[in-house]
């Protein structure tokens, strides 16, 4: 893979809010599939956490930019919907978090 086709795969904000949600879900699989390899198990945690800094970054580089983010996951009836959306507490929230699972992952 190319760098500017990794660069337009990072450009799509409903792709990048979906890898930042289902990244630590990936992880927790994984980690329990690679129970009894304690290097590769700790490897990839220290890995998922990192890709998920970065979406998560990327999303709040957008929020600061006043790029809307919503990713719309099933509409019930008319005005009733199931959706994620970007805001100021929730970007903060994954922010830190992100960042302090990082620090944690090898710690």
């Amino acid at each position: 893979m190319q760098i500017s086709n990794f660069l337009t795969f990072l450009s799509d904000p409903k792709l990048v809010l979906i890898i930042a949600l289902l990244m630590p879900l990936i992880v927790a699989l994984l980690i329990l599939l690679l129970n009894k390899k304690r290097n590769l198990r700790d490897g990839v945690m220290v890995i998922g956490a990192a890709i998920t800094f970065i979406h998560v970054y990327q999303l709040l580089v957008w929020y600061m930019q006043d790029i809307q983010i919503t990713l719309l996951v099933v509409n019930i009836v008319n005005n009733i919907n199931i959706a994620f959306e970007v805001t100021a507490l929730g970007i903060l929230f994954a922010f830190i978090a992100s960042f302090l699972w990082i620090i944690t992952s090898i710690y």
